[in-house]
């Protein structure tokens, strides 16, 4: 069909979300150990809870902390779900899709709250009253939205009547954030139009 993509045979169609399960599965086993690895490491290097009197600094930072937690078990789960997928396959393909899909889009989410600046102005608070002249950037959240988007719709065999939704909230996802809470960047107007454009 023109607009799900999906062969009119079922038998055909059926063939070919068995093959591409089998890939997207594969993909997600190696993405769930590296982000799981990757947001532990962070979390173990960040600034832990209780390691400073508590105030606002470390209240935020405390924040931050669980959100690398929350990342490292959302990584572990999808690692979790693709092995027991491979091996006794308890859902179908289109479930499979749908779940890749939707934890993309939770991890883009938890993402936010990594950063002390975000997790500041998320809060209504002044990031600089509160860390200091730090030099914060938003190129590690541009970064990884573009990686999610670009890892889903080169490396993931998804359907796009399945993937239009990460598309979207990928492309809306930070001009939306600065619009509510603000920037870091200097030239943040240039950056969503490079981001929408990718998306």
């Amino acid at each position: 069909a023109a607009v799900t993509l999906r062969f009119h045979d079922p038998l055909l169609e059926r063939g070919f979300r068995s093959t591409l399960t089998r890939r997207n599965l594969a993909l997600q086993l190696h993405g769930g150990i590296v982000i799981a690895a990757t947001s532990v490491y962070y979390a173990v290097t960040s600034q832990a809870p209780g390691a400073e009197t508590p105030d606002q600094r470390s209240n935020l930072r405390s924040v931050a902390f669980l959100a690398h937690v929350a990342c490292a078990a959302l990584g572990l789960l999808t690692t979790l779900f693709a092995f027991v997928q491979r091996r006794w396959s308890p859902v179908g393909p289109l479930a499979v899709e749908v779940i890749t899909v939707a934890a993309s889009i939770l991890f883009l989410a938890l993402c936010v709250l990594t950063e002390e600046w975000w997790v500041a102005r998320v809060f209504g608070l002044d990031p600089f009253a509160i860390f200091g002249p730090y030099p914060f950037v938003d190129t590690w959240l541009v970064l990884t939205i573009d990686t999610v988007i670009t890892v889903t719709h080169f490396a993931c065999d998804i359907r796009w009547v399945v993937l239009w939704p990460l598309s979207l909230l990928g492309g809306l996802y930070y001009p939306a954030l600065c619009l509510a809470t603000g920037s870091s960047e200097r030239y943040e107007a240039a950056t969503w139009a490079a981001l929408s454009a990718l998306a």
